[in-house]
């Protein structure tokens, strides 16, 4: 998961498209925090 952070803040630093690196990273924390949910409920 870090690496794609760092990815995506490489990618928002170098693009011209913020929009598009901002709703990938909001995908990515939505995804994150439905897993963390499933192995808190598990």
């Amino acid at each position: 998961m870090e690496n794609n952070f760092e990815q995506l803040i490489t990618t928002l630093q170098t693009s011209s498209s913020y929009h598009d690196v901002l709703c990938e990273i909001k995908r990515v924390l939505e995804k994150q925090n439905s897993q963390l949910l499933s192995s808190f409920i598990s």
